[in-house]
């Protein structure tokens, strides 16, 4: 059964608020669209759903809000900016009627898929053949934003937020992970002090600190984002995970998606 993805009030928006302005991006960051940077058009918002179900290889014959297509990029250790990625990433995304379709790109990042769920959902990139870099999960709307591209993650870039923070815990590839950056749905700056009030099982909880995380802080610093390690999922293609956000009082519930070894990347707008 799909869900919703996030509470009254927010909204997943399927894209990372950096990539506005970004040179090599074409994806508007904020929850209504909006963007005043040079190449930024289209829709920012998706809600993020989960359900289960079999895959399916491919995709059927594209019709309206059906069908996704984009290119892939590499959050970089800062987790504020992208570098281009080229090689074959394979996608999988929700499709519609349930299950999954999915594909391969070409040799270049740049993927194209049909048959995707005309409803809010998660997709996922694997990149094929680098074994630093992690599956990924984020949220797309193919109704409202038909050009998604994808975001992926190195472990060591993971290994390094995890570091920051000085614990003993270590990220655990049989386990899943999310990475939320928080923004205000007017603006698209991050949000300061939002907190977890309700988490979905991780072993560990980071926020930011400024320049790093720490788990000594217990909610979201100037740049807005939370880390969530080490959450008990199934494997590829995973399962959706629910957890809950207090911004000034207000319980906000979130439904997100990631898998064993991989981690959902996504912005969430209060």
């Amino acid at each position: 059964m799909r869900g919703v993805g996030a509470g009254v009030g927010a909204v997943l928006v399927a894209g990372w608020m950096f990539a506005c302005g970004n040179a090599d991006r074409d994806r508007a960051p904020y929850a209504d669209g909006s963007c005043s940077s040079p190449g930024c058009n289209g829709k920012g918002t998706a809600n993020g759903g989960s359900n289960s179900g079999g895959s399916s290889a491919g995709g059927s014959a594209g019709v309206s809000g059906d069908s996704l297509s984009g290119n892939s990029f590499v959050l970089d250790e800062t987790i504020t900016g992208t570098q281009g990625y080229s090689g074959v990433v394979h996608v999988t995304a929700e499709a519609d009627g349930g299950g999954y379709v999915e594909t391969d790109s070409d040799d270049l990042g740049h993927y194209e898929l049909s048959g995707v769920s005309q409803l809010p959902g998660w997709l996922a990139a694997e990149a094929m053949d680098q074994s630093d870099l992690m599956a990924t999960w984020q949220p797309f709307d193919a109704a409202t934003q038909p050009t998604q591209d994808l975001l992926l993650m190195r472990r060591s870039t993971l290994d390094l937020l995890v570091a920051s923070a000085n614990t003993t815990v270590i990220a655990d590839s049989a386990r899943g992970h999310l990475l939320v950056h928080v923004i205000d749905s007017s603006s698209g700056a991050s949000k300061f002090g939002v907190k977890l009030s309700v988490d979905p099982g991780a072993e560990l909880v980071l926020y930011d600190d400024g320049a790093g995380f720490s788990s000594n802080v217990d909610s979201t610093g100037s740049r807005g984002f939370i880390l969530m390690v080490n959450i008990p999922v199934s494997i590829h293609p995973g399962q959706g995970v629910r957890f809950t956000v207090d911004d000034s009082g207000q319980a906000v519930p979130v439904d997100a998606h990631t898998a064993r070894d991989a981690i959902g990347v996504f912005d969430l707008a209060l």
